[in-house]
């Protein structure tokens, strides 16, 4: 995880660096990512090894109808 949190800062400070973010959007950037990881690592410590459900009104796709993400 601490590789992935450095990519993320890698990347902020590339932004900066070339003028495309301001300080402040980037800050605002790096608090966001951050909470999402932590939501994140806290479903998987609640729901351990099990999948955890989906939100209400999403259905889980059929098996012919899934693809991977990475596709």
């Amino acid at each position: 995880m601490f590789e992935h949190h450095n990519r993320w800062h890698i990347w902020i400070r590339f932004h900066l660096r070339n003028g495309q973010m301001l300080p402040f959007e980037a800050l605002e950037l790096l608090h966001r990512r951050a909470a999402e990881e932590r939501m994140a690592r806290s479903v998987d410590d609640f729901y351990g090894n099990s999948e955890p459900p989906l939100p209400i009104g999403v259905r889980p796709a059929s098996a012919s109808e899934r693809r991977d993400a990475t596709a």
